[in-house]
């Protein structure tokens, strides 16, 4: 990716409560990815937008996630890139790099401001540093994943607050419905 795709996309994964070793499992990503949904379709109703969530978990998941020993699905934060870029992508109709800059700004701005109306901290990198060894690409994120090493620091005031019965919806919306984007 273009470095300045890059660093937006990193603002997004910030975002993300990840376990000690930078892997994304699948209620953090829903609890966001359902407030991103809204971001697109403001109208949808918080059901509607875990559906759309979970039907993209597992769209992502299928096709670009890792995986544990026992099978768990994660997203680390190359996999994790480049599901947001194909979701971008969707609603782009151009190939113009300040198009999809654009784009994610208007998202990320959005989602915070969803998250905060949720009354969710929104995480304030104070660093956010990617390594890559061996070859990689050429300057940006190296497509094998165990090439890349996330350093993530919050500032203090980052308390990740659990979301309202509301916002993540209730056991029967687990099945796989879909809705489109």
């Amino acid at each position: 990716f273009h470095a300045d795709i890059e660093e937006r996309m990193e603002k997004f994964w910030v975002i993300y409560r990840r376990d000690h070793e930078g892997r994304l499992f699948r209620g953090p990503y829903l609890r966001i990815h359902q407030l991103l949904a809204q971001v697109f379709v403001p109208s949808w109703t918080a059901k509607t937008a875990f559906r759309v969530a979970l039907r993209d978990w597992n769209h992502d998941t299928k096709h670009y996630s890792c995986r544990l020993h026992d099978g768990t699905p994660y997203l680390d934060i190359v996999t994790y890139f480049d599901s947001l870029f194909e979701l971008v992508d969707i609603w782009i109709d151009t190939i113009e790099l300040r198009d999809y800059i654009a784009k994610l700004d208007e998202m990320y701005a959005k989602l915070t401001q969803r998250l905060k109306d949720a009354g969710i901290s929104v995480p304030k990198p104070t660093a956010l540093e990617l390594e890559t060894e061996g070859k990689g690409t050429g300057g940006g994120l190296a497509h094998d994943p165990s090439q890349v090493r996330t350093i993530s620091r919050f500032s203090k005031d980052f308390t990740p607050r659990p979301m309202s019965d509301d916002l993540l919806g209730d056991d029967d919306m687990m099945s796989d419905e879909s809705e489109s984007l």
